[in-house]
């Protein structure tokens, strides 16, 4: 078995950064176990039973909550369906790290992994009658402009702008996808 094509892909500047940025991505993800773990043990006096439970909650609400984050995704389009998120992480995570009690741990942990947006979400090709201008904060992450160009990845804090009625896309890369954005002239003047 030949590791050429992966020497190849490795080669290339954007899919290097694309990879290295999805290792570190997710090391929240993969260490939030842990930090349940040594939570519940620690300073909750817990079992080891107890800090498996509460990690195991966070694991369903994940999966249980992707396919409806996904569906919510594609009928509101990313920026509405996001809120419920962000609300979620400003509220749920401080109570957590301030919880005191393991009882409490155990459903907040399951709304944690609920709420949690999936890397790479796709934000379909859509158009406006504003021109539009992007300020990502991270990064990277793909951007099309038209329908038929394919997807080009940009990094972080790289200006994006889009004409008015020009149909565009954005693919949330392997880190969250946190952006100013505004639009330069009414949406909806005619």
């Amino acid at each position: 078995m030949g590791f050429s094509g992966y020497a190849e892909l490795w080669a290339d500047k954007q899919v290097r950064t694309l990879f290295i940025a999805a290792f570190f991505a997710r090391i929240p993800a993969m260490a939030a176990p842990l930090v349940f773990t040594l939570f519940v043990v620690g300073p909750l006096d817990g079992t080891y039973a107890q800090a498996g439970i509460v990690a195991a909650a966070s694991t369903i609400g994940a999966g249980a909550g992707s396919p409806w984050r996904g569906r919510l995704i594609d009928k509101l389009g990313m920026r509405r369906a996001i809120i419920p998120s962000i609300i979620a992480v400003g509220v749920l995570y401080p109570i957590a790290a301030l919880s005191t009690s393991y009882a409490l741990l155990v459903p907040l942990s399951f709304f944690m992994g609920l709420f949690l947006i999936p890397p790479h979400v796709l934000y379909r090709d859509h158009r406006h009658q504003a021109p539009e201008l992007y300020a990502p904060l991270t990064g990277p992450h793909g951007w099309r402009f038209g329908p038929d160009l394919p997807l080009t990845i940009l990094p972080a804090h790289r200006p994006v702008w889009n004409d008015p009625f020009v149909p565009h896309l954005t693919k949330v890369g392997p880190v969250p996808f946190l952006c100013l954005y505004v639009w330069t002239r009414d949406v909806n003047a005619g």
